[in-house]
C-alpha cells in the first residue's frame, strides 16, 4: 500500500457516515493509503484552495461546482458528483467550464433508481385513490365514503408516458409495467427499451401526451429539454387531461405554464417533486393549486447510502486504470 491518495468529500455527505469508515473502505477495498479532507459551502476561496491542494479525487455535491471550479488544482484528475444529475455544470461560466474539462467528471447514476420508481408508483396510487383528499378529511375528522374517494382505476387499466429513458427511466418503466400499466416512452432514438410498448421522439411529443393517462418527467436539464412542456404545449391534453409527475428537473415546464395547465384542465392532478427554484418559495402559486401535491425534492432521498458504494466502485476503476462509469458528456450536457 505504497500509493497515497488525497480525496476531497463534501461535508454534507460525511453527515451520513463516519469519515474514518470512508478511509478504511478506500484502503481495504481499493488498496491505497487514503487521506480525507472535507469541503463545504462555508469554505472561502482561500480555504478551498488549501484543502484541495494535492487532491487527486473528489466526491462533491453539485452545489459546490462553482466554488471548486474557481480553485481547481492541477492535481485533481477526477470528480464524482454525488447526484445523478450534474446539470449545474452547464450553467457555469466558460472559464470555469474550461477548468473542469481538464479532469473527468462522473455522475452517481444507478443510485436513486428504485427509490424514484417507488415514488412514481406511490404518486399514481395516491392520485387514483384520492389520498391527499382523504388525508385532509381525516385531519378534519370527516368520514365520507363518496364517489370522489371510492371511484378509482386499478393500475392495470392505466397508461404512462415516461419522458427520459435513462437508467432511472428504465427502472420506472419496469416498476410501472410490473403493476400492469401500459408504458410508453420519450427518447432521442427509436431503439426498443424493455417494458416499454412504444418509443416516441421529441417530434412526436404531442401524440404521446394525447395517448397517456399519466406523464412522468425524468429528463435531465439541458438546452434541449428546458421548457419542453411550457408555453401551451399541454393544450393538446384539453380533450383528455393528464396526471403529471415530475421527478426529473423543474425547468422542463415553467411555473406559469403549470398554473395555466391546471387551471385550464390540461393537467387534472399532479405530484411535483422538482421545481425551477428550490426550495419552493412560500409565495409560489403552486402551493395553492387544486389537486397538486408538492414534495420537497425527496423522490430519491433514500438512495444516499448507495452514493459511497458507487464512489468506491468507480474509485477501484480509477486506481486500476479501468474506464470510469457514468462520465459526464459535455456535448450532450448530461
Amino acid at each position: 500500500m505504497s500509493r497515497f491518495l488525497k480525496v476531497a468529500i463534501s461535508q454534507e455527505l460525511l453527515q451520513f457516515t463516519n469519515p474514518e469508515r470512508y478511509v478504511q473502505h478506500i484502503e481495504n477495498r481499493v488498496g491505497v493509503k487514503a487521506g480525507l479532507v472535507a469541503v463545504g459551502a462555508d469554505d472561502n476561496v482561500q480555504q478551498l484552495t488549501e484543502k484541495l491542494r494535492d487532491c487527486e479525487v473528489a466526491l462533491i455535491l453539485p452545489t459546490l461546482f462553482e466554488a471548486v471550479g474557481n480553485c481547481l488544482p492541477p492535481s485533481l484528475k477526477w470528480i464524482q458528483c454525488a447526484w445523478a444529475g450534474v446539470e449545474p455544470l452547464n450553467s457555469l461560466a466558460d472559464d470555469v467550464k474550461k477548468r473542469f474539462r481538464q479532469c473527468i467528471v462522473t455522475r452517481s447514476a444507478a443510485v436513486y433508481n428504485l427509490e424514484m420508481a417507488d415514488y412514481v408508483i406511490c404518486a399514481i396510487i395516491s392520485m387514483e385513490r384520492n389520498m391527499p383528499k382523504i388525508i385532509k378529511r381525516s385531519l378534519n375528522k370527516d368520514w365520507q365514503r363518496i364517489e370522489d374517494v371510492c371511484g378509482y382505476r386499478t393500475l392495470s387499466k392505466l397508461s404512462i408516458g415516461i419522458l427520459g429513458l435513462g437508467d432511472i427511466g428504465k427502472d420506472v418503466a419496469k416498476a410501472c409495467n410490473s403493476m400492469g400499466m401500459t408504458v410508453y416512452g420519450l427518447k432521442t432514438t427509436w431503439e426498443p427499451v424493455d417494458h416499454v410498448k412504444k418509443i416516441y421522439t421529441s417530434s412526436e411529443l404531442p401524440e404521446l401526451l394525447q395517448t397517456c393517462d399519466y406523464i412522468c418527467n425524468i429528463l435531465p436539464s439541458t438546452s434541449h429539454t428546458k421548457g419542453l412542456l411550457s408555453n401551451g404545449v399541454l393544450k393538446v391534453c384539453s380533450s383528455k387531461p393528464i396526471r403529471f409527475i415530475n421527478i426529473g428537473r423543474g425547468d422542463i415546464i415553467d411555473e406559469r405554464s403549470i398554473v395555466e395547465a391546471v387551471n385550464s384542465g390540461w393537467i387534472e392532478k399532479a405530484f411535483l417533486d422538482v421545481f425551477e427554484k428550490e426550495p419552493l418559495p412560500p409565495e409560489s402559486p403552486l402551493w395553492d393549486l387544486k389537486d397538486v401535491t408538492i414534495t420537497p425534492h425527496v423522490s430519491g432521498a433514500g438512495g444516499r447510502g448507495l452514493v459511497e458504494k458507487r464512489f468506491i466502485e468507480n474509485l477501484e476503476n480509477y486506481i486500476h486504470n479501468r474506464p470510469l462509469k457514468y462520465i459526464f458528456n459535455w456535448d450532450k450536457q448530461y
